[in-house]
């Protein structure tokens, strides 16, 4: 995997190698820069950020209703899932399965469509907080998407003050909703 600075050079995505691992860092840096001036926007195909599956130890989702965190100390090792659901007792805890594979992919790496003409309310409910924490000793990255309840709408992510179009497919983005029963590897 590469990522596309916001210039459309090619750098070695976060965690894809020794001595590549800051620039993606200062390629989000370059498009939130970007982002603040209203006479530029990313060009389409740029990645806002792009991280490495295998080199993710942790990933924590938080929704209106649902909280998630997948973690493993190790490269190789099976992701835990732990979800808990708002007016559920207790907590879900199950091993990843292939879903979650698919699902880690599409929130690892997302590339900026164009920026949307009219923003998602703030306080819209379907707001999705992502933390992704790799191996590597930048700090985690942080991004706020907007998945829509069906299809007809794009994700969004947020940046700043101004909200873009991503290429992240609504349908997979909606797969954490399901907790351990849509994520989970079989029994």
């Amino acid at each position: 995997m590469a990522h596309r600075s916001p210039a459309g050079g090619r750098a070695p995505a976060r965690g894809g190698g020794r001595g590549g691992a800051a620039l993606p860092t200062l390629g989000l840096l370059g498009l939130l820069g970007a982002c603040e001036r209203a006479e530029r926007t990313p060009t389409p195909g740029t990645e806002l950020y792009a991280v490495e599956p295998d080199s993710l130890r942790a990933l924590t989702v938080v929704t209106a209703e649902r909280r998630l965190v997948a973690y493993r100390w190790r490269a190789g090792e099976p992701f835990q899932l732990v979800v808990a659901t708002r007016g559920r007792a207790g907590v879900e805890h199950c091993v990843a399965g292939a879903p979650f594979a698919r699902w880690l992919a599409a929130l690892a790496q997302v590339r900026v469509d164009r920026a949307l003409p009219t923003p998602r309310d703030p306080a819209d409910p379907r707001w999705v907080a992502v933390r992704l924490e790799d191996a590597t000793r930048l700090g985690p990255i942080e991004a706020r998407l907007h998945v829509p309840s069906d299809g007809r709408e794009p994700v969004v992510v947020e940046v700043g003050d101004r909200q873009f179009v991503t290429e992240v497919r609504p349908d997979v983005a909606r797969l954490g909703e399901g907790g351990c029963a849509a994520l989970g590897a079989p029994a």
